[in-house]
C-alpha cells in the first residue's frame, strides 16, 4: 500500500510504504500504520491497496502497538522543528490562518495519542467481522474462476456447497441423461458478501442462477410479471409501526424461489453447475459413462428464470390469503388481517417480509405461521432492501442507504471523491446542442459504456426514490441520456 502526502514538496518524497489498519472514525479515509514514520495517519490517498491475510494482519497490529509510544514521540518532535522553521512565515498569516494552522497540529498529535485505544478496537472489529483489511479491500468474485483464485477460496467452496446441499433438500432438480435436440440452458454463481447494518462482514453467499437470457417464450416461460411492494408502502408501514409501539420485524425466506413449483407443461433442462461433483453410483443409475452426458431437469423454479419471480409471488399470495389475510387495493404486495380485535399488516419484497401490527404478539406469532417456508425471524428491521433503519422512542425511524452509496462509489472507483454541495449545475444547460464525443456501447471492465451508464442512473433513481429525493430532480435529467449518451453526460451524472 501507498500513502500519497499532498503537503510534500516537488523533489520530496511523494509517498511511503503503508498498512491499513481500519476505518476513520472523525474523519473519512483509511487508517494508516507508517512503518518509516512510525505513527498512524488517517487518510484518503491510498493506492495499490494489497490484501493481507489474517496472520498478516496480526503482525501488523504488533507493529502498531510497539511503534505507538516511539511515534507519538516523533511527530511530537516532527511538528515543533515544522512550528520552528515556520515561525516567520506563520507570524504574517492572519488570525483565521493561524488558528486553522493549529488546529490541524493538534488533530494530527491526537491521532498519535490515540494509536493505542485504536489498535484495540481495531483488533476488536477484526474479530468480530474476520477480517478488517479484507473487509476493507476483498472484491466479490465475478464468476466461479474468480472464486477458485481468492483468497477466500476455501469460504467460497463452503458456500457453494451449502446452496447445492440447500437445493437438492428441496427437489429442485433430478439428474437425466441430456435428451438428443434439447434446449439446455447455461447457469453461473452469483457470490455477494454479506454485510449487516454495520458494514461488518455477515456471511458469504453463494447463488446458483440459470442463464434467463436464454430461454425462449412458449418455449420454456410464458408470463413474468411479478408485483413488488412500492416504497411509498414500506415507509407506510414503519409509520404505523411508530404510531402503534410495536417495532416493525423483518423477515426472510430462504431459496424462496425453489419452493414454487415450475409452470405446468414446460420442461426446462439446465447444465450442471461449475463444482457439482456426480458420484459413480449415479453415473451408473442413469446409464452413462461421463458427467458429460448427463444435465439436470427442473422440478421448481431456480433463481433466474424468467418467471421465477411470479412463482413465487403466486406461492405466497395463496398461502396468506389461506391463513386469513386480505391484499390491499392499493398496492398488491400488502396485506392486513383483522382477528380478535388485532391489525396485523404484512408487506411483502419478493423473499423479504416486513410486519407490524397493534399487538407485538400477534407480530411474534405471524412467522410461525408461515413455517412451511422456514421463514428466518430477523427480529427488529434494522437493514430492508438496501436501507439501513434505525428506531428509538422519542424519534421513531430513521432511514439512510450509507453502504449502498459507498458500493456504488467503489464501482466506479470514486471513493476518494469529494462531496459537492448542490447535486446539479449549470453544466447541464451548457450541453444543449453541443457536439459531444459519445459513450462506446461494448467495452471492457473499467471503459465507461452506454449500460455502464445505464446501471448508474438505475441506481441512483433507487437512492432517490428511497432515502435521497434531493436528487430526484438531477436524476430525473441524466435519465433522459440513457439511449443517446456522451462522455460529458458521464462525468456530469458521477456528480450526484
Amino acid at each position: 500500500m501507498v500513502y500519497r502526502n499532498p503537503e510534500k514538496k516537488n523533489f520530496a518524497e511523494r509517498a511511503q510504504h503503508g498498512m491499513i489498519v481500519g476505518i476513520g472514525e472523525e474523519t473519512k479515509g483509511y487508517r494508516v500504520y507508517l512503518p518509516k514514520d512510525k505513527k498512524v495517519v488517517t487518510t484518503q490517498h491510498v493506492r495499490n491497496i494489497e490484501t493481507l491475510d489474517k496472520e498478516q494482519n496480526q503482525n501488523v497490529q504488533k507493529l502498531y502497538l510497539q511503534d505507538d509510544e516511539t511515534g507519538d514521540e516523533e511527530e511530537t518532535a516532527g511538528n515543533a522543528a515544522a512550528a520552528a522553521s515556520n515561525s516567520k512565515k506563520k507570524s504574517r498569516m492572519k488570525g483565521k490562518k493561524k488558528k486553522g494552522y493549529t488546529r490541524e497540529r493538534h488533530v494530527t498529535r491526537s491521532v498519535a495519542r490515540r494509536a493505542g485505544d485504536q489498535a484495540a478496537e481495531a483488533a476488536e472489529q477484526e474479530e468480530s467481522s474476520g477480517d478488517v483489511v479484507n473487509s476493507v479491500t476483498e472484491v466479490d468474485p465475478r464468476n466461479y474462476g474468480e472464486a477458485m483464485r481468492s483468497r477466500q477460496k476455501e469460504k467460497w467452496l463452503k458456500a457453494i456447497a451449502e446452496e447445492l446441499r440447500a437445493l437438492e433438500d428441496n427437489g429442485v432438480w433430478k439428474v437425466v441423461r441430456k435428451p438428443r435436440d434439447a434446449r439446455v440452458l447455461h447457469t453461473k454463481w452469483v457470490f455477494k458478501t454479506k454485510l449487516d447494518a454495520e458494514e461488518l462482514i455477515e456471511r458469504l453467499k453463494a447463488r446458483l442462477v440459470a442463464c434467463g437470457n436464454e430461454q425462449e417464450f412458449g418455449v420454456n416461460y410464458h408470463i413474468t410479471f411479478a408485483a413488488v411492494i412500492d416504497m411509498t408502502s414500506v415507509k407506510l408501514i414503519l409509520v404505523l409501526a411508530r404510531k402503534w409501539r410495536v417495532p416493525a420485524k423483518h423477515g426472510d425466506v430462504p431459496n424462496a424461489y425453489v419452493k414454487a413449483e415450475k409452470e405446468a407443461g414446460l420442461t426446462i433442462y439446465i447444465n450442471l453447475p461449475q463444482g457439482m461433483v456426480i458420484s459413480e453410483e449415479v453415473l451408473k443409475l442413469v446409464g452413462v459413462e461421463s458427467a458429460k452426458e448427463l444435465v439436470l431437469e427442473l422440478q421448481k423454479a431456480l433463481y433466474g428464470l424468467k418467471q421465477a419471480g411470479r412463482l413465487w409471488n403466486q406461492l405466497l399470495h395463496k398461502k396468506l390469503i389461506d391463513i386469513g389475510f386480505e391484499q390491499s387495493l392499493t398496492d398488491m404486495c400488502v396485506y392486513f388481517r383483522w382477528r380478535n380485535g388485532v391489525l396485523l399488516v404484512v408487506g411483502v419484497y419478493v423473499d423479504d417480509l416486513l410486519v407490524t401490527g397493534t399487538e407485538q404478539s400477534a407480530v411474534d406469532a405471524f412467522f410461525g405461521e408461515l413455517k412451511e417456508f422456514s421463514v428466518k425471524d430477523l427480529g427488529q428491521a434494522s437493514k430492508f432492501l438496501g436501507m439501513r433503519i434505525t428506531y428509538d422512542d422519542a424519534d421513531g425511524y430513521n432511514l439512510d442507504q450509507e453502504v449502498l452509496i459507498q458500493e456504488m462509489l467503489k464501482d466506479h472507483s470514486m471513493e476518494h471523491a469529494h462531496g459537492v454541495r448542490t447535486p446539479i449545475g449549470p453544466e447541464w444547460n451548457e450541453l444543449r446542442g453541443a457536439e459531444c464525443e459519445k459513450l462506446p456501447v461494448t467495452g471492457g471492465a473499467e471503459v465507461a459504456t452506454v449500460k455502464r451508464f445505464q446501471s448508474l442512473v438505475g441506481s441512483l433513481m433507487w437512492v432517490s426514490r428511497c432515502t435521497r429525493p434531493d436528487i430526484a430532480f438531477a436524476v430525473h435529467k441524466a435519465s433522459r441520456r440513457t439511449h443517446d449518451t456522451t462522455v460529458d453526460d458521464w462525468k456530469l451524472t458521477k456528480r450526484y
